[in-house]
């Protein structure tokens, strides 16, 4: 087995202001149906509330629809809390 690939990474938690226990089980729900992988903070020892979000793994011409996804994923999580905001994210140059 060769060694893995690098790659950037961060850390990122949903807001309580912004997602209860509920909007959190409705992001995790819904990451399958934007075709997202995200890896759980329960796996690293945080809540449900965290995940780690790689960058190093998609080419950067998937990158900024796959961040794209992600902000349709949250809205829709949080819609019940907070009016729908866009966030967009364009593909590096």
């Amino acid at each position: 087995m060769g060694a893995p690939g690098r790659g950037a990474l961060c850390c990122l938690r949903l807001r309580t202001d912004a997602f209860d226990a509920a909007a959190v089980a409705r992001f995790w729900a819904l990451l399958p149906r934007h075709d997202l992988q995200l890896a759980c903070g329960s796996w690293f020892g945080e809540s449900e509330r965290a995940f780690r979000l790689g960058f190093g793994y998609l080419p950067p011409d998937r990158l900024g629809p796959a961040l794209s996804a992600l902000s349709a994923a949250l809205d829709a999580a949080a819609a019940w809390h907070r009016p729908r905001h866009h966030l967009h994210f364009d593909p590096p140059p």
